[in-house]
């Protein structure tokens, strides 16, 4: 993750972004491992206009300016800085006890600040188990722990 954020503050895109939105922050950091696009992260900046701009980071900077944030109306949207991480997401994931005979195949991630600066890990199985952890990103403390089924999400229509 530093070496992808690295790259993104040393281009040319996020400098001439930088320019015009020199208020903006990161405010979270995401990752989903497949076994295909590993390296690939996003890092969101927090404008002040209530949106969002997220850079994605693999071979290409891609920018996307202007997105709408997932969130209630009156949450705050906390600054984090990768300096306080002292737990990477590699020894995140090495604390988190798997259940039993489950054999995750994609792992999101997200770092971010909601009370604490905390790694948000969803982990989807082979059987379309979800297990979501939430782990101190500065103690290393699982903080939540939810084991449920993909059906657990489904609509039932009647």
């Amino acid at each position: 993750m530093l070496e992808q954020y690295k790259r993104l503050l040393d281009s040319k895109e996020f400098k001439d972004w930088r320019k015009k939105n020199y208020d903006s922050y990161l405010c979270s950091c995401f990752n989903a491992k497949d076994g295909i696009n590993d390296a690939f992260w996003n890092f969101d900046f927090y404008n002040k206009n209530d949106r969002i701009t997220t850079f994605g980071v693999a071979e290409e900077i891609i920018v996307n300016e202007n997105q709408e944030i997932f969130k209630h109306d009156k949450d705050k949207v906390d600054k984090i800085s990768l300096d306080d991480v002292k737990v990477d997401l590699d020894h995140a994931l090495e604390i988190i006890e798997r259940p039993e005979g489950e054999s995750f195949v994609k792992t999101i991630s997200i770092l971010q600040f909601k009370d604490i600066l905390l790694w948000n890990i969803t982990m989807i199985s082979a059987s379309f188990n979800i297990l979501n952890v939430k782990i101190d990103a500065v103690s290393g403390e699982e903080t939540y722990r939810n084991l449920g089924s993909v059906m657990d999400f489904r609509k039932i229509v009647k």
